[in-house]
């Protein structure tokens, strides 16, 4: 799982140039509790953690080395290495390495190894049998019309990265352009606040119709209970963040195949087949099936 690597590349050159990063680093030699704070957010992290949620929503006690939680560790640990197992997850199969064969267009830093995979080139020492790359990332062997089609009429970004790797954080800077500083939404299960403006807000001034659909987990403020009405259901208002039209949405799952989806009301909606239909009937309402 690479333990030995930072979760922020070089600890901090790699994650967001904010204020609060600027007043960490400079405090962390001369405040021990900005010290923590800065060990937590760029350090290398350990091994294996183990967090009681609902005592410590942060994640910021590890109990994984914990006597008295030992029990719990190795039965969670044996139920997670036995779903990852069960998922064909690359890192249990011996393939871990494939994460190391997409191209890297921002040349921020060097991959650790014998086989450094260079600036916009896939890295052919750890690319499997049968694994495909679209045609347009400079795959002759893939066969992507449609995308191609996509790219060939549009722009797509080579040089681009999330603010967040979470969910729900990342979300609310897609919707807002703010950082998670700035919209509060630092981690999955908060309600987002909605005095921000959003994208769909500025698309109604401009007289554009919107509409929303699938995956929403803007609303949801309880760990876990995601398919309980009062998490996975918006209702209509100030937290749609201005998609005032067509609502087809749902807070969060991964069913993405014969699922439900909310309109209106606090009621299930179910629904067969894939929601690409549902996005596909509000563009061109003739086509909907």
């Amino acid at each position: 799982m690479k333990p030995d690597r930072f979760p922020a590349g070089d600890r901090f050159n790699e994650s967001e140039a904010v204020v609060v990063k600027n007043e960490i680093l400079n405090r962390k030699e001369s405040n021990p509790d900005t010290r923590k704070i800065y060990d937590d957010a760029y350090g290398l992290r350990p091994e294996f953690e183990l967090h009681n949620m609902n005592s410590d929503p942060c994640g910021l006690v590890n109990l994984a080395e914990d006597p008295e939680y030992r029990e719990i560790f190795d039965r969670l640990f044996k139920m997670l290495k036995k779903q990852l197992i069960k998922n064909e997850d690359p890192r249990l199969h011996g393939q871990g390495d494939i994460w190391e064969s997409y191209p890297r267009f921002m040349g921020i830093r060097k991959f650790n190894g014998d086989h450094p995979a260079h600036r916009g080139v896939y890295n052919e020492y750890y690319i499997q049998p049968g694994q495909r790359i679209p045609q347009y990332l400079f795959d002759s062997k893939a066969i992507t019309p449609n995308i191609d089609k996509l790219v060939s009429e549009g722009v797509y970004f080579t040089s681009s990265v999330s603010v967040s790797p979470v969910c729900a954080p990342h979300r609310a800077s897609l919707f807002t352009g703010k950082y998670s500083s700035s919209t509060g939404m630092v981690v999955n299960e908060l309600r987002m606040n909605p005095n921000h403006k959003a994208i769909a807000h500025v698309l109604n001034e401009g007289g554009y119709e919107t509409g929303y659909i699938g995956k929403w987990h803007l609303w949801g403020d309880e760990a876990g209970g995601h398919h309980k009405d009062k998490n996975s259901f918006t209702p209509p208002g100030p937290g749609r963040l201005g998609f005032d039209g067509v609502w087809k949405s749902y807070g969060f799952h991964h069913n993405n195949y014969n699922s439900y989806y909310y309109e209106k009301k606090p009621e299930k909606i179910k629904r067969s087949g894939c929601s690409s239909f549902m996005h596909i009937g509000f563009i061109q309402p003739e086509w909907c099936i």
